[in-house]
């Protein structure tokens, strides 16, 4: 695009200064042709200036410039469907940009990233989600309590998520949950080193504004698989 540009200023300087220097050298000459001989003349010097070049710089000065958003096309499946941001002006201006996945299935758009069961999946996405607390309804330790931040702006929570190490070094996955609002808990649990201890005094929030939330898991394989590979282009 660049190059294109710089051939496209370059060329213009050639054509005014050629332009010029044919009507100072050859003014005489040029009263004598006739209009039509005249602009064949030029139009042939003007070609081939501009020809010479676009072919130095390397550059198909007679291709359009290609389009930028042009690429492969997105396609939907018939679960996991591929929403565009489509932007228009009133002249005409149109630009279709990838926004997010949707899964029809759940009913909620999602991005791809490692479920619990350490698969690429599509897992929820675009939503409040409820933050892992780090303590527990049970003495087990199984069964996180969430909070969020409740403000004038916090939607309806219906996700919490918790992200742990996965399998392989270096990685991580998400376990999704759904949950649903609480009164703060009166009895909770928390990790320490490998046991799980009955906490005390009352539960622990970073702030009054924070709201507590409790669920179910939802099971890794209840999200679409997903598999991303790397194209050079």
């Amino acid at each position: 695009m660049k190059i294109h540009r710089v051939a496209s200023t370059l060329v213009g300087s050639v054509i005014v200064y050629v332009f010029v220097a044919c009507s100072a050298d050859t003014a005489s000459q040029v009263s004598k042709q006739s209009d039509a001989g005249n602009d064949v003349a030029i139009g042939n010097v003007l070609d081939s200036v501009v020809d010479s070049l676009y072919d130095s710089l390397g550059v198909d000065g007679h291709s359009p410039v290609p389009d930028a958003n042009a690429g492969p096309s997105d396609t939907s499946g018939s679960r996991i469907k591929v929403r565009n941001q489509v932007t228009t002006s009133p002249d005409g201006a149109k630009v279709t940009t990838f926004w997010e996945y949707f899964d029809t299935t759940l009913n909620i758009p999602c991005s791809p990233a490692n479920a619990a069961d350490d698969t690429l999946r599509c897992l929820p996405a675009g939503t409040t989600a409820a933050n892992a607390s780090g303590y527990y309804s049970d003495a087990s330790c199984s069964n996180p309590f969430f909070y969020v931040a409740t403000t004038s702006c916090t939607g309806t929570v219906s996700w919490g998520t918790v992200l742990e190490a996965g399998a392989s070094c270096g990685s991580y996955h998400y376990r999704w949950y759904n949950v649903t609002q609480i009164a703060t808990p009166t009895t909770y649990y928390t990790k320490s080193g490998t046991s799980c201890v009955k906490g005390t005094g009352a539960f622990p929030l970073p702030a009054t504004s924070y709201t507590v939330y409790s669920g179910v898991e939802k099971p890794a394989s209840a999200f679409s698989p997903m598999t991303q590979t790397y194209e050079n282009q």
